[in-house]
């Protein structure tokens, strides 16, 4: 493997690229902390991850939202309302009932309250994403990282996500939302765009 030296400030859109096969999903979760590095040094909001204890990388953690390629990882079991309310309701140690108008209004915002009580298995795969999403946002994080979110879509929902980050970016929503985020592509065209910063994985 090869070192990569990248530093992700404040406020920041990126857009990483690479070929299919070249590490981006890796790179990602690496860079978001779910997995170490093997080697050298890797600093999160300003602290070496290899130096916290597991509880203090754990709320490091909770302030980046990631959201996984294909379908997101979504739990089969669960609905879409469970799904979304799952990380809120752990975090605050309570049922989801009681963190149900937060999810309900990330649900309005993703477009997605139609599905509210559908299983993720009767979505379409662009569906599931943006239930991956709202579920990364229910937590109001610092960051987002979207792991190649454009993969086998259509026109229409490329520019629905390409549209929803960018009013993200700008804090155009009317809900709270991460100015910060990286996105991973195998094509950069439909996010080429003003105040974005570029690279591409070898």
């Amino acid at each position: 493997s090869l070192p990569v030296d990248w530093t992700l400030d404040e406020g920041e859109f990126w857009v990483v690229g690479g070929l299919n096969g070249s590490g981006k999903s890796p790179w990602l979760s690496t860079a978001a902390g779910l997995y170490p590095p093997n080697g050298g040094r890797q600093m999160i909001f300003g602290q070496d991850i290899r130096e916290m204890a597991e509880r203090d990388r754990a709320a490091q953690r909770a302030k980046i939202g990631f959201v996984f390629e294909n379908t997101g990882r979504l739990f089969a079991e669960l609905n879409v309302v469970e799904n979304v309310a799952l990380p809120l309701s752990y975090q605050r140690n309570c049922p989801a009932e009681d963190v149900l108008p937060e999810v309900q209004r990330v649900l309005a915002a993703c477009g997605l309250s139609e599905h509210a009580a559908s299983e993720p298995n009767t979505l379409g795969r662009g569906i599931q994403r943006r239930v991956a999403l709202a579920r990364a946002l229910v937590l109001e994080p610092e960051l987002l990282m979207v792991d190649s979110p454009l993969t086998s879509q259509d026109p229409m929902p490329t520019r629905w996500w390409v549209d929803f980050l960018t009013l993200m970016h700008r804090a155009e929503h009317n809900f709270k939302t991460p100015r910060t985020i990286v996105v991973t592509t195998e094509d950069f065209g439909p996010w080429l765009a003003e105040n974005r910063r570029f690279a591409l994985l070898d």
